[in-house]
């Protein structure tokens, strides 16, 4: 089975680079308007490769290993990551804003649910005040606001705290590592959509020389 993606060199531009990534064989080929420059095995990549363009411009490809052993693909042209890459800022930072979205999604739900059922408490009222205040944060953030993505993030963050802490008080004491993972993977998630506004707004990338 081979996974095939596209990207293009300049935002709203021709897709002109395709990723050819074999599941089976571990395999990855890079090639530019249909002709293959690359190919090696997914470890051999861990270092980084850099790639001459026809364009006289420099690919830059290597493999990160992620949480749980996810490998993420890193693709960079002249030190700026392509379009729709996974290191590209505004990717990450619309992942971000889609969990905002999500969680307050649930909360304003589930809050206007028992309001109208006509059995709200103090607790039901914050948690639609916390999926309101997630779902203004995460209009900002979109907008590029540093301070909304942080403030959504801790919003989310403090939320899986307290259902990590109760499900670790109903489970056995072996299986608490189960919601420390999934906490662990929610921070490094936050943490990236942070990073991501910051990158968006320094517009202080590295430039990357042709090799000679």
């Amino acid at each position: 089975m081979t996974i095939v993606k596209r990207y293009a060199l300049v935002p709203h531009g021709p897709k002109r680079l395709e990723v050819r990534r074999d599941v089976l064989t571990r395999e990855i080929a890079v090639a530019f308007d249909r002709r293959e420059l690359y190919r090696a095995k997914e470890e051999n990549l861990h270092e980084g490769i850099d790639i001459a363009l026809p364009d006289e411009s420099v690919l830059h490809v290597h493999v990160e290993i992620g949480p749980r052993g996810v490998p993420f693909l890193f693709l960079t042209r002249n030190g700026h990551p392509l379009p729709g890459s996974e290191g590209d800022p505004v990717k990450i930072l619309w992942m971000t804003v889609c969990i905002f979205w999500c969680f307050a999604a649930l909360q304003i739900f589930f809050a206007g649910a028992v309001i109208y059922g006509g059995r709200p408490d103090g607790t039901v009222y914050a948690i639609g005040a916390a999926g309101l205040a997630l779902a203004l944060f995460a209009t900002f953030a979109w907008h590029r606001s540093y301070a909304a993505t942080v403030l959504g993030s801790l919003i989310v963050l403090v939320e899986l705290l307290i259902i990590c802490s109760s499900a670790m008080k109903k489970n056995p004491w072996w299986e608490i590592w189960r919601p420390i993972v999934g906490l662990g993977i929610a921070a490094w998630l936050m943490l990236r959509g942070i990073d991501a506004v910051r990158e968006i707004k320094a517009h202080t990338l590295p430039i990357r020389r042709p090799p000679v």
